[in-house]
């Protein structure tokens, strides 16, 4: 059994490749050993909408869903929407990995849409779900 402080710089290349592999609109759940669990049926991914409002970044993600922000190598923006060319790399392995390192932890890899008529993806999201019972 593998814990968050025994895992080294190749594992967690390794996770984050796991978890690249996961189709979009997967939810699921990192447990502290590192395992990825896709079995959810009581989970779904909501839709995420990219608001163009400079004050604004993404929304529609629902109460119990949480952006996860300050991910992406894009200049001079630290939101939640990364680039179409961005992947999970050990870094974003990391960070899913600390958080899941005492309990499991639930994410989705979602696109993200563009809010205007034009309904393009823009790029995707991570989110991290906590129930409100557990908030």
């Amino acid at each position: 059994m593998t814990t968050y402080d025994e895992m080294d710089r190749a594992a967690m290349i390794a996770l984050g490749e796991r978890i690249n592999a996961l189709e979009f609109d997967t939810v699921f759940d990192l447990t502290p050993e590192g395992e990825i669990v896709v079995e959810r049926r009581d989970l779904y991914a909501p839709e995420v909408f990219h608001d163009e409002d400079p004050q604004g970044d993404v929304m529609g993600y629902g109460p119990d869903w949480t952006p996860l922000v300050g991910m992406t190598n894009q200049e001079g923006y630290r939101g939640a929407v990364m680039h179409p060319s961005e992947f999970i790399g050990r870094g974003i392995a990391d960070l899913l990995m600390y958080q899941a390192q005492d309990e499991t932890q639930t994410y989705a890899i979602t696109t993200v849409e563009s809010f205007d008529e034009d309904d393009d993806t823009v790029g995707w999201a991570i989110l991290h779900y906590t129930p409100k019972e557990k908030a």
